[in-house]
């Protein structure tokens, strides 16, 4: 009886289970049944209406015919070959009336498109040309110039919901992007569309049943949207389908309504009416403050001279600046200190008159400068007008303005779709086409509307140093931002990364600027007199960096991170913050912390270079060149404080407070200090030059005397350069050596040798007997003021041996 039972209930339960997989297979079956019949009439109301557009192509006769970004974009760069190549770029299209096609609003210069056709579902081809740009939702329309054949037709919308709930069901079909073949052969017909459910998507946080938005994946395409009947509703570039009453235009007869804006027209308007508020800027700059005078190394001179590694300075720069005010332009650019400071002259081109004008300060809360005119007025100025907006999806105008054989303005237009998150939380608008960083942006109505590039950030001046990289011979406030970020790009994901981009500041943020200027100027970038331009900042400290090995041997591996950071004291100069502080030899250097950095910055040994050139003192020169006044330079016996740490702490700021982490007797402590300009140094020494004598001296300065080890009463003055075959070369005075007197009286500055020279000269004397002093060692020489040898590169092409000769150098 148990048995029966048993096998009964089995019975039960498998029957049951039959049934109920049955069921569900019935349902799947429905299911794919009702699917395929949605998708048949979808296709049946669309395929005739899905065309191919065509871009024909010529070779741009701009150098640049995108933007900034192009080298870094992969897509641009493949659209830049099919320029040079004279290819065609397809896009897909849609038709919505009669000779209209709505398609994606990707932005192509017109200079570089030779001819405009669409391919339509039965295989012809018609030309075309762009209409107008959509104000409500994004996307553009084709005008089909060509009479459209019987097989072409244009989607017939359906009046869809007014409102769409959660329980609403929408589908996206499009051709794919890869089907230019199957179009025109009408083959693989069933892999010609690409077809997906719009998903709800709600995140407010409330109890209606209506969602954000729907989402649709258009991947840079277009997609028609369709009921769960096949009904057609609508189309869409954009990957969101929005519920809200101010959301971007989908539904078709939204679209139809659509007037838009006249492409080509407003962007020679604009041209024509926006230009005559931008002037030309012209900027020279002073050659860069040198430390040491080097000898003339024929093709060797420019490699050991610094203003070679750092370049742009002796140079003219042009920019064109937006009238803000009749004495004010905005120069959408930022300068760094170390080409602000050496500002030579500034020019302003009116009316074909150089009017000169002075740096006025670069904006701290984006990258653009201020420049005031000296004299006279600006004849055109634009109005900063705080109530002009840009408002969300409708277009407007970009103008870049650059140096083409004159003036030439790029314009393109763009739209915000959406807002991003950024720095502090806060939202910031994204444009949808690129825009070229420093454009004008001007609404739909050519109205100045404010200016787009990269916000600045207090860090910002720093921010090579926060990610801890060696830029080599570069200093840190040279490096672009674009440059450094393309370094770390995927190697530092952090919010000093993603704030890099591009933003919108409007006229409602510029006009709040220039109510008051001066306190919203970046502090730590001012013009430098050429003395001040000189001067350093200092620590004052000496210092070697820490490897793994030392770092090992010191027991100091977790602090020092096996040696990758930390800089360990070798010299502390008297009277310097760091002898303030109590810090000594043997301490090592590991952390500083800056005033609203977001971390510490590590004190790292690799970047812990000191360019100081190379020592040629034991080279073989021949005897015969000696006796002309040739020798080999030696190298500099005193530490250059041109180093990494220095530039750091001038582009942190004079007059910061900053923390200190170092370890002393084993233990890791942190103490504050304020940099302070150091005293002068050999960049910023006093300095005398007898161009007959070819000869340069300089002051002693603090760290000279500490590296010669001379006492704070020595009197001397220091040879900072020797011209070749002149009467200092020949009487065998070198680079380095100390003066101590002049017939016998002591000297000990450069006035006191220049006006034991001057006297000399007016009592008729032929020479002056001249105090030498090498390590120590003391000489007397001659110093003719006639005396006379010839030339360097003449006499280096008889010693080929010697650098600059005439054979190659193993160097």
């Amino acid at each position: 009886m148990r048995t029966g039972k048993i096998h009964l209930t089995i019975a039960i339960v498998f029957l049951n289970f039959v049934f109920v997989v049955g069921t569900l297979m019935a349902a799947d079956i429905e299911e794919e049944k009702e699917a395929r019949e949605r998708e048949e009439k979808i296709i049946q109301n669309t395929d005739s209406s899905f065309v191919i557009i065509h871009y024909h192509f010529k070779k741009s006769e701009r150098p640049e015919p995108f933007d900034d970004r192009t080298a870094q974009d992969p897509e641009k760069q493949d659209m830049l070959k099919k320029i040079l190549a004279k290819k065609t770029l397809g896009i897909v299209g849609v038709i919505i009336k009669d000779n209209e096609i709505f398609t994606i609003d990707n932005y192509i210069l017109p200079e570089v498109v030779e001819k405009i056709t669409v391919t339509g579902p039965d295989g012809q081809t018609l030309n075309a040309r762009q209409d107008r740009i959509l104000s409500k939702t994004a996307g553009q329309i084709i005008h089909i110039i060509d009479p459209i054949p019987r097989g072409w037709k244009a989607l017939n919308f359906v009046e869809g919901p007014h409102v769409l709930d959660i329980k609403s069901k929408l589908y996206g079909v499009s051709l794919r992007l890869d089907i230019d073949k199957a179009l025109l052969n009408k083959v693989a017909e069933d892999g010609r569309f690409s077809m997906e459910g719009a998903q709800p998507i709600r995140k407010r946080d409330n109890q209606t049943n209506v969602p954000d938005y729907f989402g649709i994946d258009c991947n840079e395409n277009i997609k028609v949207v369709c009921d769960s009947n096949g009904a057609v509703l609508g189309v869409t570039a954009l990957d969101k389908i929005e519920t809200s009453k101010t959301a971007p235009a989908w539904q078709g007869s939204d679209i139809l309504a659509d007037v838009g804006i006249k492409r080509q027209m407003g962007e020679e308007e604009i041209k024509k009416n926006f230009s005559k508020y931008l002037y030309q800027v012209m900027i020279t700059f002073r050659p860069p403050p040198e430390e040491d005078e080097e000898y003339d190394f024929g093709r060797f001179s420019s490699f050991f001279g610094r203003s070679s590694r750092i370049g742009g300075f002796g140079k003219e720069m042009f920019a064109y600046g937006l009238a803000v005010d009749s004495d004010t332009l905005l120069l959408p650019i930022v300068m760094p200190q170390m080409l602000v400071s050496g500002i030579d002259t500034i020019t302003v081109d009116v009316n074909g008159q150089s009017i000169p004008a002075a740096f006025s300060g670069v904006l701290k809360d984006c990258e653009a400068t201020v420049i005031k005119l000296k004299e006279g007025k600006l004849l055109n100025v634009v109005s900063i007008d705080p109530e002009v907006t840009l408002t969300r999806i409708e277009p407007f105008w970009a103008v870049f303005a650059r140096e083409l054989a004159g003036k030439d303005l790029v314009v393109n237009h763009s739209r915000w779709i959406s807002k991003v998150q950024g720095y502090e939380n806060k939202l910031y608008r994204q444009v949808e086409n690129n825009v070229r960083g420093g454009s004008w942006l001007l609404d739909s109505q050519g109205q100045f509307a404010g200016l787009y590039t990269r916000p600045r950030r207090e860090y910002h001046r720093i921010l090579p140093y926060l990610m801890g990289q060696d830029f080599g011979f570069l200093d840190a406030d040279m490096m672009s931002f674009g440059r450094i970020r393309r370094k770390l790009s995927g190697k530092w994901p952090s919010p000093l990364l993603d704030d890099e981009h591009m933003q919108i500041f409007d006229t409602s943020i510029l006009s709040l600027i220039f109510t008051d200027l001066s306190s919203n100027y970046d502090p730590h970038i001012r013009h430098l007199s050429k003395d001040e331009q000189k001067r350093r900042v200092w620590l004052g400290v000496e210092f070697t960096g820490v490897d793994k090995e030392m770092s090992k041997q010191l027991n100091l591996s977790k602090q020092t991170q096996d040696g990758r950071i930390g800089l360990m004291i070798n010299r502390v100069y008297p009277s310097s913050p760091a002898s303030r502080m109590g810090l000594v030899e043997g301490d090592i250097l590991l952390k500083l912390k800056v005033p609203d950095a977001p971390w510490p910055i590590e004190l790292r040994s690799r970047s812990a270079i000191d360019f100081a050139r190379p020592d040629f003192e034991d080279l073989d020169v021949p005897e015969e060149v000696e006796m002309m006044g040739y020798r080999a330079p030696r190298r500099r016996p005193w530490p250059s404080r041109d180093n990494f740490f220095t530039s750091m702490l001038k582009t942190i700021g004079e007059g910061i407070s900053a923390q200190l982490i170092y370890i002393h007797n084993g233990e890791e402590l942190q103490k504050e200090f304020v940099i302070e300009q150091s005293p002068r140094d050999s960049l910023s020494a006093n300095k005398y030059k007898d161009r007959k004598l070819g000869i340069t001296v300089k002051d002693l300065t603090y760290e000279v005397r500490t590296g010669l080890k001379l006492n704070e009463d020595d009197k001397a003055i220091v040879v900072s350069k020797v011209e070749p075959g002149t009467p200092a070369a020949l009487a065998r005075i070198s680079t380095f050596e100390l003066l101590r007197a002049v017939e016998g009286e002591s000297i000990s500055s450069v006035k006191d040798f220049k006006t034991a020279i001057e006297d000399a000269k007016q009592q008729g004397k032929e020479s002056v007997r001249v105090t030498v002093e090498w390590m120590g060692k003391t000489r007397l020489t001659d110093l003719k003021f006639e005396a006379k040898g010839r030339g360097l590169r003449e006499m280096m092409k008889s010693f080929p041996s010697f650098p600059g000769g005439s054979q190659e150098s193993d160097f």
